[in-house]
């Protein structure tokens, strides 16, 4: 042992561990359905139920066949992704759940009672449904245990005991023949506050909202009304085929906010992915669905909520005007000048919208609650810009500047909110001349936070790697490169036009956040304190406003993402026992080890080899190592915390020394 440099000894125990099975139990059918396990009578959550969705293949005859024969046919090898199951106890909520990539579905935490289970997504098929039971956290029954159980109208019963699992192969086969009409689904969810509604919704907003009422016009102009069922649900059946148009009665307290709808041929067992649907006067969508489809739409609600407004008047300042350490009273006493024809560019998730100051200098935006940025075009003959807002004034709010990134600055409101604002520009003489932007490029070491008490950023003095950057603007694009080495590293654009362009930085390494510290320009003054002046976005792009005749100068710092830290191992066995480890000589035999995080992330394996006994694998955190065929004597690293746990840092290369004892196996 070397000065007592010890970390835990845990050897495997039992041999292999058995797989960790997260399935759940499913036992008996429906009241009056045939049950395939014996009724629970106990109350409890170690309950386990899976199912593996697959659907067949259109026309297929599944007459004589069992689970092999299904399985072995061929015609049955497309896993139900995206399919929508519910999970409804007799003694509990209904929980909701979709097949994933693989037709996979699992239910966890099942409470010991009754039910039943329902695929709400099959139309035009039936289903057929093989189930097995096993104890919670063994292994897989075997194929020939799996017995048939009644899946009438897509439904399965259930009764569950604590300490069971049941696994289950579930089977759509669609039906023969079929017409010319067609069936609409309607799966209906609220969405929480603030869920972007740009992506994929299913398994993101998923409280099923009964009760909402439906109104399907189809092509033959005929009214039909559906109101949703428990889980969320309506169908409507024996729909012509052509035009339709599906209204939504909004709840009260909610309004419609997205809609994802796919159609497929009737019994064909495709499950296209939905795809966004526009909403027409904020409640009802459009659909051309063809004759003998089947259309399904996911319809989405959120928290109706009060619009917002921006308010903001438009002030014009005197040339040389001292405003640097001015006060807001101060500068509305010397800036009383409304400024008219002032373009204001307000910005959100889809586009921005203009606006131009009146007469008065004001301008309004009444907008939905979010996220955005207001930005302005400074006037011909302005050269600097200072904003006071407010969100809420009559009610408490306080005035606050604005800290401005290119004459730009973000905002964030909230239902109801009500921001007023104050703009002013300060004249001054503008050089005609050409502009030019100056970058100087910083790098800084992983985990440097500018915004933390103290931040020093004299620590980004990492050399710099080659970058590229690209400035595009309305005469076309120009590169220009930093070169390595350098801190700071410097690139500069020259002959510039006046104007709106989009900064680009093509970094080569990788990047954990970007951000412009400062910046300076001959022909007006930025006011600080910022922290820092602008974040970059995501792909290293920032807009730039340049004036006509500006030179500006800004400091662009990159912070390096975490590099993960590395573990070697290196095993050696000793004649001696443990205490002396005498005769010890690395063992080139094949010796596998595992790392388990401590905070319970996916265990790491590692395996020795070679003649010097090493092996070597990324890692960051704190492990726990254990030897998979052997039971060590003694294990040392310099790397270990107070409870015996091998401590790697990021970047930090980790030895770790194990050694073995007594007769050498055979290798």
């Amino acid at each position: 042992m070397l000065n007592g440099r010890r970390i835990g000894n845990r050897a495997k125990e039992g041999g292999t561990a058995s797989r960790l099975t997260l399935l759940l139990a499913l036992t008996l059918m429906l009241a009056g359905l045939a049950p395939f396990v014996s009724p629970a009578p106990a109350a409890a959550q170690n309950i386990n139920i899976s199912l593996s969705k697959t659907v067949c293949a259109p026309g297929f005859d599944d007459s004589g066949l069992n689970l092999a024969g299904l399985q072995g046919s061929g015609q049955c090898d497309t896993p139900g992704a995206g399919i929508p199951f519910s999970l409804v106890p007799d003694n509990g909520s209904p929980v909701s759940a979709n097949a994933d990539a693989s037709g996979i579905v699992i239910f966890s935490g099942v409470t010991a009672g009754t039910g039943f289970i329902a695929e709400t997504a099959a139309e035009m098929s039936y289903s057929r449904v093989f189930c097995s039971v096993y104890p919670t956290g063994g292994s897989l029954p075997g194929l020939d245990t799996y017995t048939e159980v009644n899946a009438t109208s897509n439904v399965i019963g259930y009764s569950l005991n604590d300490n069971e699992s049941v696994d289950c192969f579930w089977f759509n086969i669609p039906e023969a023949g079929g017409d010319d009409l067609s069936i609409v689904n309607v799966f209906k969810y609220a969405c929480p506050e603030g869920v972007d509604l740009t992506g994929n919704l299913i398994g993101v907003c998923t409280t099923a909202m009964p009760g909402v009422q439906f109104y399907l016009y189809p092509s033959d102009n005929t009214e039909i009304p559906g109101v949703t069922d428990e889980s969320g649900f309506t169908m409507f059946e024996n729909v012509p085929g052509g035009v339709l148009n599906l209204l939504e009665v909004p709840p009260d307290g909610y309004q419609p906010a997205a809609v994802f709808c796919a159609s497929a041929p009737g019994g064909s067992g495709q499950t296209p992915d939905p795809e966004p649907i526009e909403l027409i006067d904020g409640a009802m969508i459009e659909y051309a669905l063809d004759p003998g489809y089947y259309l399904s739409c996911f319809w989405y609600n959120t928290p109706e909520t009060e619009q917002a407004a921006v308010r903001l008047t438009k002030y014009a300042c005197p040339e040389d005007y001292d405003w640097a350490n001015a006060s807001l009273e101060q500068i509305y006493a010397a800036c009383e000048t409304p400024q008219t024809g002032v373009h204001f560019f307000l910005g959100g998730p889809a586009t921005e919208i203009e606006q131009v100051t009146n007469e008065q200098g004001q301008a309004t935006w009444n907008i939905d609650p979010g996220d955005y940025h207001l930005r302005e075009t400074l006037p011909t003959g302005y050269i600097a810009t200072r904003v006071f807002c407010s969100v809420n004034i009559e009610g408490g709010g306080t005035i606050n500047e604005m800290q401005l990134s290119q004459s730009s600055f973000p905002i964030s409101l909230g239902s109801g909110d009500v921001m007023d604002c104050a703009v002013f520009n300060l004249a001054g003489v503008v050089d005609a001349g050409p502009a030019s932007l100056t970058i100087n490029k910083y790098t800084c070491p992983a985990g440097f936070d500018v915004l933390a008490e103290g931040a020093d950023p004299a620590e980004c003095s990492l050399g710099t790697d080659d970058i590229n950057f690209l400035l595009e603007g309305d005469a076309g694009q120009l590169s220009a490169s930093t070169g390595t080495g350098g801190a700071p590293a410097t690139v500069t654009f020259s002959d510039l036009e006046s104007g709106v362009y989009l900064l680009t930085e093509e970094t080569p390494e990788p990047i954990d956040m970007a951000f412009i510290l400062t910046c300076t320009s001959d022909v007006r003054t930025f006011n600080y304190p910022f922290a820092p002046f602008a974040v970059i976005e995501q792909g290293g792009r920032i807009v730039v406003q340049l004036l006509p005749g500006e030179d500006m100068s800004c400091s662009w710092y990159n912070v390096l993402e975490d590099q993960p830290g590395t573990v070697t191992i290196t095993k050696y066995w000793c004649d001696g026992q443990a205490g002396s480890l005498t005769n010890c000589a690395p063992f080139a035999g094949l010796i596998n080890f595992v790392l388990t995080p401590t905070d319970g992330g996916d265990p790491i394996t590692l395996q020795t080899s070679g003649s010097e006994g090493t092996g070597v694998v990324e890692a960051t955190g704190t492990f726990e190592v254990e030897e998979q065929n052997f039971t060590w004597c003694a294990a040392e690293s310099d790397f270990v915390d107070a409870n015996g746990n091998l401590l790697v840092e990021p970047g930090a290369d980790v030895t770790v020394e194990v050694y073995n004892c007594g007769p050498r196996p055979l290798q």
